[in-house]
């Protein structure tokens, strides 16, 4: 679920895709493909695992079976146009797995998508389109399935992986993970559950419970 800088709330569906809430006459209503979004690649897409909006005001939707970018801007919501990235074998540049499990924007305004056995892309703006920098164990990634991520202060990206957590350095791109040795508990992630906390502390969403710590304390 996400609210748009016009305000308004967006709900991906794992099931049933893009839905928009709205209020008409005093009840609540959701504009959906059964009543609008004829554009919308429901059959292949129907499955949502995260949302967020970028600068420019389009919606990054991240689906089972590929990244999808609109823009709603427009009030012809019935005609949505959907930009679908998925991954081309022999691609370098394509996104690094079609089931992309997050999407993220970090304090530099760069865009982020982690997939399940893909690693982590970067999202890079080129002729109007879009082209991908993936990182994966080959670059020092513990697991290519990455299920959340948070930036802290100091320009580290904390990625929660299948393999225990990993942080990712946005200035020399070099990765530092921790697992079990560094005296992280064997633990299983959430999707999509990451927050900075207002004292700056990390919180990641677990399978039983959560995990918090203070990156600053964090000793490589």
């Amino acid at each position: 679920i996400i609210e748009d800088s016009k305000g308004r709330i967006w709900v991906g569906n794992y099931g049933s895709g893009l839905n928009l809430v709205y209020e008409e006459n005093g009840e609540t209503k959701f504009r959906n493909t059964n009543n609008s979004f004829k554009e919308y690649p429901l059959f292949s897409n129907n499955k949502v695992r995260h949302m967020f909006e970028d600068l420019k005001g389009r919606i990054w939707i991240a689906t089972t079976n590929g990244l999808l970018i609109t823009d709603p801007k427009s009030d012809n919501l019935d005609h949505l146009k959907f930009e679908i990235y998925r991954k081309i074998a022999n691609d370098a540049a394509s996104i690094g797995s079609n089931d992309v499990l997050f999407t993220y924007k970090d304090s530099r305004d760069d865009i982020w998508v982690s997939s399940a056995g893909g690693g982590l892309s970067r999202a890079i703006e080129k002729e109007k389109t879009i082209k991908f920098k993936t990182f994966t164990t080959r670059d020092g990634l513990p697991s290519d399935f990455i299920l959340s991520m948070i930036e802290d202060n100091d320009e580290n990206l904390w990625l929660t992986t299948e393999n225990g957590i990993s942080k990712f350095n946005l200035n020399t791109y070099n990765f530092r993970n921790f697992d079990n040795y560094d005296g992280l508990n064997k633990i299983s992630f959430s999707e999509s559950s990451s927050i900075k906390l207002p004292n700056n502390k990390l919180l990641f969403g677990c399978l039983k419970g959560y995990l918090v710590f203070n990156p600053e304390q964090v000793k490589n």
